[in-house]
């Protein structure tokens, strides 16, 4: 959220990093970032083009694997289908965590261990 003269504002955030994974070093080296752009915008309608202009700057069309990581919200799933529909689409590590525990309340009752 931001503080506008508005009051406040759900900003989005999108982040395009292009990783090298021809590095050399020892085994825990797994690739050197060589650039990172960020998109805020304050409209879901306007972060599309926007993350696609990142993208493609960042060398888009040559990248050998395209990933969109995200919360899983459907609008995000549906930019992300829309204006790079070759990404592979990861779920985020806390809202992974958060969906395992919610299935596992479900499965097993909300107080079993």
């Amino acid at each position: 959220m931001l503080s506008t003269r508005e009051g406040w504002q759900e900003a989005k955030l999108g982040v395009v990093v292009r990783e090298e994974h021809h590095v050399v070093g020892g085994p825990q080296t797994r690739g050197a970032t060589t650039e990172a752009r960020y998109v805020v915008w304050n409209s879901a309608t306007e972060l599309g083009p926007c993350l696609l202009a990142a993208a493609e700057a960042a060398g888009l069309e040559t990248a050998k694997q395209v990933v969109v990581v995200s919360d899983g919200a459907l609008w995000l799933r549906g930019l992300a289908e829309q204006y790079i529909p070759q990404a592979t689409q990861v779920l985020d590590w806390p809202h992974v965590i958060q969906h395992l525990t919610d299935f596992g309340k479900a499965a097993l009752g909300e107080h079993d261990p």
